[in-house]
Protein backbone atom coordinates (compact mmCIF):
# COMPACT_ATOMS: atom_id res chain seq x y z
CA UNK A 1 0.00 0.00 0.00
CA UNK A 2 2.83 2.33 0.92
CA UNK A 3 4.64 1.66 -2.35
CA UNK A 4 1.45 2.31 -4.34
CA UNK A 5 0.95 5.63 -2.55
CA UNK A 6 4.55 6.61 -3.20
CA UNK A 7 4.22 5.77 -6.90
CA UNK A 8 0.96 7.72 -7.16
CA UNK A 9 2.56 10.67 -5.37
CA UNK A 10 5.44 10.71 -7.86
CA UNK A 11 3.09 10.39 -10.84
CA UNK A 12 0.61 13.06 -9.71
CA UNK A 13 2.17 15.83 -11.86
CA UNK A 14 2.01 13.61 -14.96
CA UNK A 15 -1.58 12.54 -14.22
CA UNK A 16 -2.77 16.09 -13.50
CA UNK A 17 -1.12 17.58 -16.59
CA UNK A 18 -2.45 14.77 -18.81
CA UNK A 19 -6.02 15.24 -17.53
CA UNK A 20 -5.67 19.01 -17.98
CA UNK A 21 -4.47 18.43 -21.56
CA UNK A 22 -7.51 16.28 -22.37
CA UNK A 23 -9.88 18.94 -20.97
CA UNK A 24 -7.99 21.65 -22.84
CA UNK A 25 -8.30 19.81 -26.17
CA UNK A 26 -12.03 19.23 -25.64
CA UNK A 27 -12.63 22.92 -24.87
CA UNK A 28 -10.42 24.02 -27.79
CA UNK A 29 -12.29 21.94 -30.36
CA UNK A 30 -15.62 23.07 -28.93
CA UNK A 31 -14.57 26.71 -29.55
CA UNK A 32 -13.64 25.81 -33.14
CA UNK A 33 -17.23 24.68 -33.79
CA UNK A 34 -18.54 28.24 -33.34
CA UNK A 35 -20.69 29.56 -36.20
CA UNK A 36 -19.38 33.07 -35.81
CA UNK A 37 -16.05 33.04 -37.68
CA UNK A 38 -14.70 36.17 -35.98
CA UNK A 39 -15.34 34.75 -32.48
CA UNK A 40 -13.84 31.45 -33.56
CA UNK A 41 -10.61 33.13 -34.72
CA UNK A 42 -10.31 35.17 -31.49
CA UNK A 43 -10.95 32.16 -29.24
CA UNK A 44 -8.60 29.98 -31.32
CA UNK A 45 -5.74 32.46 -30.92
CA UNK A 46 -6.38 32.87 -27.19
CA UNK A 47 -6.59 29.09 -26.63
CA UNK A 48 -3.43 28.54 -28.67
CA UNK A 49 -1.40 31.07 -26.66
CA UNK A 50 -2.90 29.74 -23.40
CA UNK A 51 -1.95 26.15 -24.28
CA UNK A 52 1.62 27.17 -25.15
CA UNK A 53 1.91 29.22 -21.94
CA UNK A 54 0.74 26.27 -19.82
CA UNK A 55 3.21 24.03 -21.68
CA UNK A 56 6.00 26.51 -20.85
CA UNK A 57 5.05 26.55 -17.15
CA UNK A 58 4.97 22.74 -17.03
CA UNK A 59 8.39 22.68 -18.74
CA UNK A 60 9.86 25.12 -16.20
CA UNK A 61 8.48 22.95 -13.37
CA UNK A 62 10.09 19.86 -14.94
CA UNK A 63 13.45 21.63 -15.38
CA UNK A 64 13.54 22.43 -11.65
CA UNK A 65 13.06 18.71 -10.88
CA UNK A 66 15.90 17.60 -13.16
CA UNK A 67 19.30 16.74 -11.67
CA UNK A 68 21.17 15.99 -14.90
CA UNK A 69 22.93 19.09 -16.32
CA UNK A 70 22.80 17.70 -19.85
CA UNK A 71 19.05 17.15 -19.65
CA UNK A 72 18.47 20.55 -18.06
CA UNK A 73 20.21 22.19 -21.03
CA UNK A 74 18.01 20.28 -23.45
CA UNK A 75 14.73 21.15 -21.71
CA UNK A 76 15.78 24.79 -21.24
CA UNK A 77 16.29 25.08 -25.00
CA UNK A 78 12.89 23.48 -25.53
CA UNK A 79 11.40 26.00 -23.05
CA UNK A 80 13.04 28.94 -24.87
CA UNK A 81 11.71 27.50 -28.13
CA UNK A 82 8.17 27.41 -26.70
CA UNK A 83 8.64 31.03 -25.55
CA UNK A 84 9.44 32.07 -29.14
CA UNK A 85 6.42 30.04 -30.26
CA UNK A 86 4.28 32.13 -27.86
CA UNK A 87 5.83 35.33 -29.27
CA UNK A 88 5.01 34.21 -32.81
CA UNK A 89 1.43 33.36 -31.88
CA UNK A 90 1.04 36.67 -29.99
CA UNK A 91 2.26 38.71 -32.96
CA UNK A 92 -0.03 36.68 -35.23
CA UNK A 93 -3.03 37.30 -32.93
CA UNK A 94 -2.43 41.05 -32.62
CA UNK A 95 -1.74 41.58 -36.32
CA UNK A 96 -4.76 39.52 -37.27
CA UNK A 97 -6.95 41.49 -34.83
CA UNK A 98 -5.99 44.79 -36.48
CA UNK A 99 -6.21 43.31 -40.00
CA UNK A 100 -2.49 43.75 -40.70
CA UNK A 101 -1.42 40.10 -40.76
CA UNK A 102 0.41 40.41 -44.09
CA UNK A 103 2.56 43.22 -42.67
CA UNK A 104 3.65 41.18 -39.65
CA UNK A 105 3.69 37.71 -41.22
CA UNK A 106 7.45 37.80 -41.70
CA UNK A 107 8.00 38.53 -37.98
CA UNK A 108 5.76 35.62 -36.93
CA UNK A 109 7.57 33.26 -39.31
CA UNK A 110 10.94 34.37 -37.92
CA UNK A 111 9.76 33.59 -34.37
CA UNK A 112 8.39 30.21 -35.48
CA UNK A 113 11.65 29.45 -37.32
CA UNK A 114 13.72 30.29 -34.22
CA UNK A 115 11.50 27.92 -32.19
CA UNK A 116 12.06 25.11 -34.71
CA UNK A 117 15.85 25.63 -34.78
CA UNK A 118 16.03 25.72 -30.96
CA UNK A 119 14.16 22.41 -30.79
CA UNK A 120 16.73 20.85 -33.14
CA UNK A 121 19.66 22.25 -31.11
CA UNK A 122 18.08 20.95 -27.89
CA UNK A 123 17.83 17.39 -29.19
CA UNK A 124 21.28 17.59 -30.79
CA UNK A 125 22.98 18.70 -27.55
CA UNK A 126 21.22 15.94 -25.65
CA UNK A 127 22.09 13.25 -28.18
CA UNK A 128 25.72 14.16 -28.81
CA UNK A 129 27.57 15.46 -25.78
CA UNK A 130 30.58 17.73 -26.15
CA UNK A 131 33.84 15.78 -26.23
CA UNK A 132 32.29 12.68 -27.80
CA UNK A 133 34.78 11.47 -30.46
CA UNK A 134 31.94 10.56 -32.82
CA UNK A 135 30.14 13.89 -32.50
CA UNK A 136 31.54 15.35 -35.74
CA UNK A 137 30.75 12.21 -37.75
CA UNK A 138 27.20 12.09 -36.39
CA UNK A 139 26.80 15.82 -37.12
CA UNK A 140 27.82 15.24 -40.75
CA UNK A 141 25.29 12.38 -40.94
CA UNK A 142 22.57 14.76 -39.72
CA UNK A 143 23.72 17.38 -42.26
CA UNK A 144 23.49 14.81 -45.06
CA UNK A 145 20.00 13.80 -43.94
CA UNK A 146 18.96 17.46 -43.72
CA UNK A 147 20.24 18.17 -47.23
CA UNK A 148 18.34 15.19 -48.59
CA UNK A 149 15.14 16.48 -46.96
CA UNK A 150 15.67 20.02 -48.31
CA UNK A 151 16.44 18.72 -51.81
CA UNK A 152 13.37 16.50 -51.88
CA UNK A 153 11.18 19.28 -50.48
CA UNK A 154 12.48 21.69 -53.12
CA UNK A 155 12.23 19.23 -56.00
CA UNK A 156 8.83 17.69 -55.36
CA UNK A 157 6.95 20.19 -53.16
CA UNK A 158 8.26 23.75 -53.03
CA UNK A 159 9.31 24.37 -56.66
CA UNK A 160 6.19 22.74 -58.24
CA UNK A 161 3.91 24.62 -55.82
CA UNK A 162 5.73 27.94 -56.23
CA UNK A 163 5.43 27.65 -59.98
CA UNK A 164 1.65 27.51 -59.56
CA UNK A 165 1.37 30.43 -57.15
CA UNK A 166 2.26 34.09 -57.18
CA UNK A 167 2.98 34.23 -53.45
CA UNK A 168 6.75 33.77 -53.50
CA UNK A 169 7.56 35.98 -50.53
CA UNK A 170 10.15 35.37 -47.83
CA UNK A 171 7.44 34.03 -45.51
CA UNK A 172 6.69 31.27 -47.97
CA UNK A 173 10.36 30.34 -48.07
CA UNK A 174 10.61 30.46 -44.28
CA UNK A 175 7.73 28.00 -44.04
CA UNK A 176 10.10 25.36 -45.48
CA UNK A 177 12.06 25.44 -42.20
CA UNK A 178 9.27 23.82 -40.15
CA UNK A 179 9.04 20.42 -41.89
CA UNK A 180 12.82 20.34 -42.41
CA UNK A 181 13.62 20.91 -38.72
CA UNK A 182 10.94 18.38 -37.72
CA UNK A 183 12.53 15.71 -39.91
CA UNK A 184 16.02 16.58 -38.61
CA UNK A 185 14.70 15.99 -35.07
CA UNK A 186 13.28 12.68 -36.28
CA UNK A 187 16.72 11.70 -37.62
CA UNK A 188 18.38 12.56 -34.28
CA UNK A 189 15.75 10.58 -32.36
CA UNK A 190 16.27 7.53 -34.59
CA UNK A 191 20.04 7.78 -33.97
CA UNK A 192 19.37 7.90 -30.23
CA UNK A 193 17.16 4.81 -30.33
CA UNK A 194 19.53 2.79 -32.52
CA UNK A 195 22.75 3.48 -30.63
CA UNK A 196 23.79 1.54 -27.47
CA UNK A 197 22.58 3.61 -24.53
CA UNK A 198 20.60 3.62 -21.29
CA UNK A 199 17.27 1.73 -21.53
CA UNK A 200 15.45 4.44 -19.57
CA UNK A 201 16.65 7.07 -22.03
CA UNK A 202 15.43 4.97 -24.97
CA UNK A 203 11.93 4.92 -23.41
CA UNK A 204 11.93 8.71 -23.00
CA UNK A 205 13.31 9.10 -26.54
CA UNK A 206 10.46 6.98 -27.90
CA UNK A 207 7.98 9.19 -26.06
CA UNK A 208 9.49 12.28 -27.73
CA UNK A 209 8.59 10.65 -31.07
CA UNK A 210 4.91 11.43 -30.32
CA UNK A 211 5.12 15.27 -30.37
CA UNK A 212 7.67 15.19 -33.19
CA UNK A 213 5.39 13.06 -35.40
CA UNK A 214 2.46 15.38 -34.61
CA UNK A 215 4.61 18.37 -35.58
CA UNK A 216 5.78 16.72 -38.81
CA UNK A 217 2.20 16.08 -39.93
CA UNK A 218 0.79 19.52 -39.10
CA UNK A 219 3.86 21.40 -40.38
CA UNK A 220 3.72 19.60 -43.73
CA UNK A 221 0.03 20.51 -44.06
CA UNK A 222 0.75 24.08 -42.95
CA UNK A 223 3.48 24.48 -45.62
CA UNK A 224 0.97 23.80 -48.40
CA UNK A 225 -1.66 26.06 -46.87
CA UNK A 226 0.88 28.84 -46.25
CA UNK A 227 2.22 28.71 -49.80
CA UNK A 228 -1.30 28.77 -51.25
CA UNK A 229 -2.28 31.48 -48.69
CA UNK A 230 -5.16 29.29 -47.52
CA UNK A 231 -4.24 29.19 -43.85
CA UNK A 232 -6.06 31.33 -41.27
CA UNK A 233 -6.68 31.15 -37.54
CA UNK A 234 -9.48 28.89 -36.44
CA UNK A 235 -8.21 25.95 -38.48
CA UNK A 236 -8.59 22.43 -37.11
CA UNK A 237 -4.77 22.33 -37.18
CA UNK A 238 -4.45 25.00 -34.49
CA UNK A 239 -4.98 22.78 -31.38
CA UNK A 240 -2.33 20.31 -32.58
CA UNK A 241 0.61 22.71 -32.03
CA UNK A 242 -0.12 23.30 -28.33
CA UNK A 243 -0.94 19.59 -28.07
CA UNK A 244 2.59 18.72 -29.26
CA UNK A 245 4.31 21.19 -26.90
CA UNK A 246 2.10 20.12 -23.97
CA UNK A 247 2.99 16.45 -24.55
CA UNK A 248 6.67 17.46 -24.76
CA UNK A 249 6.34 19.22 -21.37
CA UNK A 250 4.76 16.06 -19.85
CA UNK A 251 7.68 14.01 -21.20
CA UNK A 252 10.03 16.48 -19.49
CA UNK A 253 8.37 15.61 -16.16
CA UNK A 254 8.62 11.87 -16.90
CA UNK A 255 12.33 12.14 -17.74
CA UNK A 256 12.92 14.05 -14.49
CA UNK A 257 11.46 11.14 -12.51
CA UNK A 258 13.99 8.61 -13.86
CA UNK A 259 17.77 8.71 -13.54
CA UNK A 260 18.96 8.79 -17.14
CA UNK A 261 22.59 8.57 -18.16
CA UNK A 262 23.51 9.26 -21.75
CA UNK A 263 26.19 6.69 -22.52
CA UNK A 264 27.64 5.78 -25.86
CA UNK A 265 30.36 3.38 -26.85
CA UNK A 266 33.15 5.73 -27.78
CA UNK A 267 33.94 3.40 -30.59
CA UNK A 268 31.22 1.23 -32.07
CA UNK A 269 31.53 -2.53 -31.74
CA UNK A 270 33.86 -3.70 -34.45
CA UNK A 271 35.05 -0.12 -34.97
CA UNK A 272 38.73 -1.01 -34.78
CA UNK A 273 40.16 -0.47 -38.22
CA UNK A 274 42.71 -2.78 -39.68
CA UNK A 275 44.09 -3.27 -43.16
CA UNK A 276 40.71 -4.37 -44.55
CA UNK A 277 39.03 -1.19 -43.28
CA UNK A 278 41.76 1.00 -44.78
CA UNK A 279 41.32 -0.71 -48.17
CA UNK A 280 37.55 -0.19 -47.89
CA UNK A 281 38.08 3.54 -47.21
CA UNK A 282 40.33 3.91 -50.24
CA UNK A 283 37.79 2.14 -52.49
CA UNK A 284 34.91 4.29 -51.21
CA UNK A 285 36.87 7.54 -51.69
CA UNK A 286 37.86 6.50 -55.23
CA UNK A 287 34.20 5.82 -56.04
CA UNK A 288 33.14 9.18 -54.60
CA UNK A 289 35.82 11.05 -56.56
CA UNK A 290 34.76 9.20 -59.73
CA UNK A 291 31.17 10.34 -59.16
CA UNK A 292 32.25 13.95 -58.74
CA UNK A 293 34.40 13.87 -61.89
CA UNK A 294 31.55 12.23 -63.80
CA UNK A 295 29.02 14.76 -62.50
CA UNK A 296 31.31 17.68 -63.34
CA UNK A 297 31.80 16.29 -66.86
CA UNK A 298 28.05 15.94 -67.40
CA UNK A 299 27.43 19.49 -66.14
CA UNK A 300 30.13 20.97 -68.36
CA UNK A 301 29.12 18.87 -71.39
CA UNK A 302 25.36 19.04 -71.25
CA UNK A 303 24.78 21.92 -68.80
CA UNK A 304 22.29 19.94 -66.72
CA UNK A 305 21.40 22.17 -63.79
CA UNK A 306 18.82 20.46 -61.62
CA UNK A 307 18.01 20.46 -57.91
CA UNK A 308 18.52 16.71 -57.60
CA UNK A 309 21.79 16.63 -59.56
CA UNK A 310 23.28 19.61 -57.72
CA UNK A 311 22.11 18.19 -54.39
CA UNK A 312 23.57 14.83 -55.37
CA UNK A 313 27.01 16.35 -55.93
CA UNK A 314 26.85 18.32 -52.67
CA UNK A 315 25.92 15.23 -50.66
CA UNK A 316 28.62 13.10 -52.34
CA UNK A 317 31.19 15.79 -51.55
CA UNK A 318 30.12 15.84 -47.89
CA UNK A 319 30.26 12.03 -47.83
CA UNK A 320 33.87 12.16 -49.05
CA UNK A 321 34.75 14.65 -46.31
CA UNK A 322 32.95 12.47 -43.76
CA UNK A 323 34.69 9.30 -44.88
CA UNK A 324 38.11 10.93 -45.00
CA UNK A 325 37.60 12.39 -41.52
CA UNK A 326 36.40 9.00 -40.27
CA UNK A 327 39.42 7.26 -41.84
CA UNK A 328 41.85 9.72 -40.29
CA UNK A 329 40.11 9.48 -36.92
CA UNK A 330 40.03 5.69 -36.96
CA UNK A 331 43.59 5.56 -38.30
CA UNK A 332 44.77 7.57 -35.30
CA UNK A 333 42.71 5.35 -33.04
CA UNK A 334 44.23 2.25 -34.60
CA UNK A 335 47.74 3.62 -33.99
CA UNK A 336 46.83 4.34 -30.37
CA UNK A 337 45.44 0.82 -30.03
CA UNK A 338 48.67 -0.64 -31.41
CA UNK A 339 50.67 1.33 -28.84
CA UNK A 340 48.29 0.22 -26.08
CA UNK A 341 48.54 -3.39 -27.28
CA UNK A 342 52.32 -3.23 -27.11
CA UNK A 343 52.12 -1.84 -23.60
CA UNK A 344 49.67 -4.60 -22.69
CA UNK A 345 52.01 -7.24 -24.14
CA UNK A 346 54.85 -5.88 -21.99
CA UNK A 347 52.60 -5.84 -18.92
CA UNK A 348 51.33 -9.36 -19.68
CA UNK A 349 54.88 -10.64 -20.12
CA UNK A 350 55.84 -9.04 -16.83
CA UNK A 351 52.79 -10.54 -15.10
CA UNK A 352 53.57 -13.94 -16.60
CA UNK A 353 57.13 -13.77 -15.30
CA UNK A 354 55.90 -12.63 -11.89
CA UNK A 355 53.38 -15.47 -11.76
CA UNK A 356 56.22 -17.96 -12.26
CA UNK A 357 58.88 -16.27 -10.16
CA UNK A 358 59.43 -16.08 -6.42
CA UNK A 359 59.20 -12.36 -5.63
CA UNK A 360 62.12 -12.32 -3.16
CA UNK A 361 64.75 -14.67 -4.60
CA UNK A 362 64.00 -14.38 -8.32
CA UNK A 363 63.98 -18.19 -8.62
CA UNK A 364 61.10 -20.27 -9.95
CA UNK A 365 58.27 -20.30 -7.42
CA UNK A 366 56.79 -23.55 -6.13
CA UNK A 367 54.02 -23.74 -8.73
CA UNK A 368 56.42 -23.16 -11.61
CA UNK A 369 59.08 -25.63 -10.41
CA UNK A 370 56.35 -28.26 -9.96
CA UNK A 371 55.11 -27.58 -13.52
CA UNK A 372 58.66 -28.05 -14.82
CA UNK A 373 58.99 -31.26 -12.79
CA UNK A 374 55.76 -32.67 -14.26
CA UNK A 375 56.89 -31.96 -17.82
CA UNK A 376 60.38 -33.37 -17.24
CA UNK A 377 58.94 -36.49 -15.58
CA UNK A 378 56.76 -37.27 -18.60
CA UNK A 379 59.67 -36.66 -20.95
CA UNK A 380 62.06 -38.84 -18.90
CA UNK A 381 59.65 -41.78 -18.78
CA UNK A 382 58.89 -41.46 -22.48
CA UNK A 383 62.53 -41.14 -23.60
CA UNK A 384 63.95 -43.68 -21.09
CA UNK A 385 66.21 -41.04 -19.59
CA UNK A 386 66.94 -40.01 -15.99
CA UNK A 387 66.14 -37.07 -13.73
CA UNK A 388 67.75 -36.25 -10.40
CA UNK A 389 65.97 -34.17 -7.79
CA UNK A 390 67.83 -32.34 -5.01
CA UNK A 391 65.91 -30.98 -2.04
CA UNK A 392 67.87 -28.36 -0.04
CA UNK A 393 67.11 -26.78 3.33
CA UNK A 394 69.04 -23.97 5.09
CA UNK A 395 70.13 -25.31 8.50
CA UNK A 396 68.92 -23.52 11.66
CA UNK A 397 67.33 -20.75 9.62
CA UNK A 398 64.84 -19.94 12.39
CA UNK A 399 67.77 -18.99 14.66
CA UNK A 400 68.91 -16.37 12.11
CA UNK A 401 65.44 -14.84 12.03
CA UNK A 402 65.18 -14.86 15.80
CA UNK A 403 68.66 -13.44 16.41
CA UNK A 404 69.06 -10.93 13.57
CA UNK A 405 65.50 -10.34 12.36
CA UNK A 406 63.50 -11.33 9.29
CA UNK A 407 65.19 -8.75 7.06
CA UNK A 408 68.53 -10.45 7.72
CA UNK A 409 66.90 -13.81 7.08
CA UNK A 410 65.70 -12.54 3.69
CA UNK A 411 69.26 -11.51 2.81
CA UNK A 412 70.46 -15.01 3.65
CA UNK A 413 67.82 -16.58 1.38
CA UNK A 414 68.72 -14.19 -1.47
CA UNK A 415 72.44 -15.05 -1.16
CA UNK A 416 71.76 -18.80 -1.00
CA UNK A 417 69.55 -18.45 -4.10
CA UNK A 418 72.31 -16.59 -5.90
CA UNK A 419 74.87 -19.32 -5.05
CA UNK A 420 72.46 -22.05 -6.19
CA UNK A 421 71.86 -20.29 -9.51
CA UNK A 422 75.60 -19.82 -10.07
CA UNK A 423 76.55 -23.44 -9.36
CA UNK A 424 73.98 -25.46 -11.33
CA UNK A 425 74.36 -26.60 -14.93
CA UNK A 426 72.88 -24.73 -17.88
CA UNK A 427 69.96 -27.15 -18.38
CA UNK A 428 69.16 -27.49 -14.66
CA UNK A 429 66.21 -25.81 -12.98
CA UNK A 430 66.15 -24.35 -9.46
CA UNK A 431 63.20 -23.03 -7.49
CA UNK A 432 62.16 -21.96 -4.03
CA UNK A 433 59.97 -24.76 -2.70
CA UNK A 434 58.80 -22.87 0.37
CA UNK A 435 60.31 -20.95 3.29
CA UNK A 436 64.03 -21.83 3.44
CA UNK A 437 63.62 -24.95 1.27
CA UNK A 438 64.80 -25.18 -2.34
CA UNK A 439 64.60 -27.75 -5.13
CA UNK A 440 66.98 -28.44 -8.02
CA UNK A 441 65.89 -30.48 -11.07
CA UNK A 442 68.74 -32.08 -13.04
CA UNK A 443 67.67 -33.80 -16.29
CA UNK A 444 70.00 -36.42 -17.81
CA UNK A 445 71.95 -36.64 -14.56
CA UNK A 446 72.34 -39.76 -12.44
CA UNK A 447 72.39 -39.89 -8.64
CA UNK A 448 76.19 -39.85 -8.33
CA UNK A 449 76.62 -36.73 -10.48
CA UNK A 450 73.81 -35.07 -8.62
CA UNK A 451 75.49 -35.93 -5.36
CA UNK A 452 78.75 -34.35 -6.60
CA UNK A 453 76.93 -31.12 -7.54
CA UNK A 454 75.01 -31.01 -4.24
CA UNK A 455 78.21 -31.53 -2.27
CA UNK A 456 79.97 -28.76 -4.21
CA UNK A 457 77.05 -26.40 -3.52
CA UNK A 458 77.06 -27.36 0.17
CA UNK A 459 80.77 -26.56 0.50
CA UNK A 460 80.41 -23.30 -1.46
CA UNK A 461 77.59 -22.05 0.78
CA UNK A 462 79.39 -23.14 3.96
CA UNK A 463 82.52 -21.21 3.00
CA UNK A 464 80.74 -18.02 1.85
CA UNK A 465 80.17 -15.33 4.50
CA UNK A 466 76.83 -13.55 4.03
CA UNK A 467 76.51 -9.87 4.92
CA UNK A 468 73.23 -9.30 6.73
CA UNK A 469 73.34 -5.51 7.30
CA UNK A 470 75.12 -2.44 5.98
CA UNK A 471 78.06 -2.90 8.40
CA UNK A 472 80.64 -5.66 8.40
CA UNK A 473 78.36 -8.13 10.17
CA UNK A 474 78.53 -11.46 8.33
CA UNK A 475 77.10 -14.86 9.05
CA UNK A 476 77.93 -18.32 7.71
CA UNK A 477 75.19 -20.80 7.06
CA UNK A 478 75.11 -24.46 6.11
CA UNK A 479 72.64 -26.53 4.14
CA UNK A 480 71.35 -30.08 4.22
CA UNK A 481 70.34 -31.85 1.02
CA UNK A 482 68.48 -35.00 -0.05
CA UNK A 483 68.78 -36.60 -3.49
CA UNK A 484 66.53 -38.96 -5.42
CA UNK A 485 66.64 -40.15 -9.01
CA UNK A 486 63.88 -40.94 -11.51
CA UNK A 487 65.12 -43.42 -14.09
CA UNK A 488 63.91 -45.52 -16.99
CA UNK A 489 62.89 -48.33 -14.62
CA UNK A 490 60.64 -45.96 -12.63
CA UNK A 491 56.92 -45.72 -13.29
CA UNK A 492 54.58 -42.76 -13.64
CA UNK A 493 53.55 -43.00 -9.98
CA UNK A 494 57.10 -42.69 -8.67
CA UNK A 495 57.24 -39.88 -6.09
CA UNK A 496 60.80 -38.65 -6.61
CA UNK A 497 60.24 -35.37 -4.76
CA UNK A 498 58.93 -37.18 -1.69
CA UNK A 499 61.92 -39.54 -1.80
CA UNK A 500 64.36 -36.59 -1.98
CA UNK A 501 62.50 -34.95 0.89
CA UNK A 502 62.86 -38.10 2.99
CA UNK A 503 66.60 -38.12 2.30
CA UNK A 504 66.75 -34.44 3.33
CA UNK A 505 64.92 -35.24 6.55
CA UNK A 506 67.54 -37.94 7.36
CA UNK A 507 70.39 -35.49 6.57
CA UNK A 508 69.00 -33.01 9.07
CA UNK A 509 68.43 -35.77 11.62
CA UNK A 510 72.01 -36.93 11.26
CA UNK A 511 73.41 -33.57 12.33
CA UNK A 512 72.76 -31.31 9.28
CA UNK A 513 75.34 -29.86 6.87
CA UNK A 514 75.45 -33.00 4.73
CA UNK A 515 74.04 -34.59 1.54
CA UNK A 516 72.13 -37.89 1.65
CA UNK A 517 71.06 -40.03 -1.33
CA UNK A 518 67.75 -41.88 -1.14
CA UNK A 519 68.04 -45.67 -0.66
CA UNK A 520 71.44 -45.36 1.07
CA UNK A 521 72.06 -47.75 4.00
CA UNK A 522 71.81 -44.81 6.40
CA UNK A 523 68.12 -44.49 5.37
CA UNK A 524 67.28 -48.06 6.44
Amino acid sequence: MYNYQEIMKKRKPVIYTTVALILYMIIYYITLNQDNNQIKIIFSNIMGILGLAISLLIMIYAIKKHTSKNQKKMWRLFAIGIFFFILGDSVWFISESINKLDSYLLITDIFYSIQSVLFVIALYKFAFKKGNPRRIIKSIDILIGSLLIVILELKYIIIPVFSLTINNGISSYLSIIYPVTDLIMLIILIMLVLRPTDKKMIKVTRLIFIPIIINIIIDQIYVFEAIYSNYSSGSMLDPLWPLATWILAIIAIISAEVNIKVTENEEDKGGILGVKQSIRNIIVIVIYVAFIIFGAYVFSRYLIIDVLSVGFLIIVTILIIRDMFYSIKMGKLFEKIKVVNKDLEIVNEKLEVESKTDYMTGLNNRRQIMNIYSKLKKHILKESSILSVIMIDVDNFKNINDQYGHESGDKVLKKVSELLRENIRGNDHVGRFGGEEFMILMPDCDKEKAYGLAERIRLKIESTPINIDNSDLNVNVTISAGISCLGASSNINSDTINEADKALYIAKGNGRNQVIKFNEPSLI
